[in-house]
């Protein structure tokens, strides 16, 4: 489509212009973008994806407390768990998709703060990075 075109440029005008080369790693944060994950990894096929699911309650304290200063964040409940829900399903249908289950690996919030060495070293093996790379 026009707009993963103009996406695509994008990106590659943003490693051009900073001398990006095939070393060089992009990561980008939006929760939200789970919902794009089919189209991302068909367009970038040497995109992966890490998910990082966290509780859902957390979610919504989370939401509640950004409500009071962001406009984006909503302090409805009912609706921050269902699009919380969405998301987790949404991830767990792409996961479990032949396409693209290699290139996606999940990791729950809680399990990344409780035991950070393990996780980053998971998510490491699954980049194919040695941890000493950083």
């Amino acid at each position: 489509s026009k707009a993963e075109d103009l996406i695509a440029a994008l990106f590659q005008h943003f490693f051009e212009a900073n001398q990006g080369t095939a070393e060089h790693i992009m990561l980008e944060k939006t929760p939200m973008h789970i919902r794009y994950v089919d189209k991302i990894l068909s367009r970038f096929p040497e995109a992966k994806v890490i998910e990082v699911v966290r509780d859902g309650r957390d979610v919504d304290v989370s939401y509640k407390a950004r409500a009071k200063t962001q406009r984006w964040a909503h302090d409805d409940s009912r609706r921050v768990i269902g699009q919380w829900q969405r998301c987790v399903n949404l991830g767990a249908r792409f996961h479990g998709d032949p396409q693209f289950a290699e290139r996606i690996y999940r990791v729950r919030y809680e399990q990344l703060r409780a035991n950070p060495t393990q996780e980053l070293c998971q998510a490491f093996d699954f980049w194919g990075w040695s941890i000493h790379r950083i």
